[in-house]
């Protein structure tokens, strides 16, 4: 929700469900496994929108809340700028690739074994040609980084 849109003075009111991660896409560096459940829930086709133009109206963004693909808790307390924000909105290049690589490494790791050979269609929209992590070791990562 957000990002450069071209809509100049005309009041827009975007809608995103809780689960469609390109929508609406949580912080991996502070919530792995809410951004996690965005991609299951992405590739579980949480995407689709039945969106009733006369009733979902206003100003704001607006979050649909779905109940979640993969179980997180609250973000951690800790000022720490997206992904997006790190990189201007620019596809990753360079060192900063191997980090987004390692998002995608252990996103893989947490997904649920029926989507993860799905999960290859999604990692390219974030400059990322495959995950590479051995899936085992990808869930060790992920298992640690729920932890804290």
């Amino acid at each position: 929700m957000r990002g450069a849109r071209g809509f100049g003075d005309i009041a827009v009111h975007q809608l995103c469900n809780q689960n469609d991660g390109i929508c609406y896409s949580p912080n991996p560096f502070t919530n792995m496994l809410a951004f996690a459940n965005s991609v299951a829930g992405y590739l579980g086709g949480d995407h689709g929108y039945a969106i009733n133009p006369l009733a979902d109206r206003g100003a704001a963004d607006t979050v649909i809340p779905q109940a979640p693909k993969i179980q997180y808790g609250p973000d951690l307390p800790v000022p720490a700028p997206t992904p997006y924000e790190a990189l201007n909105g620019k596809l990753p290049a360079g060192e900063i690739r191997q980090v987004v690589a390692a998002i995608a490494d252990a996103v893989y790791g947490i997904l649920p074994a029926t989507q993860q050979g799905k999960a290859t269609e999604f990692w390219p929209l974030a400059g990322v040609s495959k995950s590479t992590a051995d899936p085992a070791t990808a869930r060790q990562l992920a298992a640690q980084n729920s932890a804290r």
